[in-house]
């Protein structure tokens, strides 16, 4: 309903992920990952933390490559945790809640963090790419357009690090009173991916 149209979606008070949106907080976010580093080099060594360097320096050029492909509703807490089976007809019916942190950005997004939540720990790059080429498969049919690949997967790889520097630095945050059980391996599943996908890409340069 709302692939590549944000109208209707300004009224119901949903932010729209640009640069003013994500730059503007900029330091904000250089800050919490260098007290993240340092609160937990285990699950931020070096060269993660590296990465995250390089993309909050370029980050305006960054977010100019994310919002290239088009943008859409999304629930920006897509895990587990938000989602139930509901089988009181003959089709299970998948059921989302908890929609208070929805914004106008990348599907890509939402994808991403639900992987990085159900795979297992330790799954490979090409487990996450099997699963985004089904997505993309079905996005195309749902909305009746065709994307790049290369595109689209470069989109998701920015994604898995806006996401370990919005989401998951919150998460870290509260992990130091809350200890949540779940961030470690997931945490884990998302840097290993963030990791691989900056490898393949420097190969691929070189």
């Amino acid at each position: 309903v709302y692939f590549d149209q944000y109208s209707g979606l300004e009224k119901m008070n949903v932010h729209r992920f640009d640069q003013h949106f994500v730059c503007s907080s900029s330091e904000l976010l250089k800050e919490l990952t260098r007290f993240n580093a340092t609160r937990y080099p285990e699950l931020i060594p070096g060269r993660i933390r590296e990465i995250y360097e390089s993309f909050l320096g370029d980050l305006e050029r960054n977010v100019d490559r994310m919002v290239s492909f088009p943008r859409t509703l999304t629930h920006n807490d897509f895990n587990p945790r938000n989602l139930c089976i509901r089988n009181d007809s003959e089709v299970p019916v998948t059921v989302l809640y908890d929609w208070e942190l929805a914004i106008f950005q990348n599907p890509q997004h939402d994808l991403i963090e639900f992987l990085v939540f159900v795979l297992d720990e330790g799954s490979l790059r090409s487990d996450y790419l099997y699963y985004a080429d089904f997505y993309l498969k079905n996005l195309e049919k749902a909305v009746g357009r065709n994307f790049s690949r290369k595109h689209f997967v470069e989109v998701l790889d920015l994604n898995a690090l806006i996401l370990a520097l919005v989401r998951m630095n919150l998460y870290l945050l509260g992990h130091n009173i809350l200890n949540l059980e779940f961030l470690d391996r997931v945490y884990r599943n998302l840097t290993a991916y963030i990791s691989e996908a900056f490898d393949s890409a420097i190969g691929a340069d070189s």
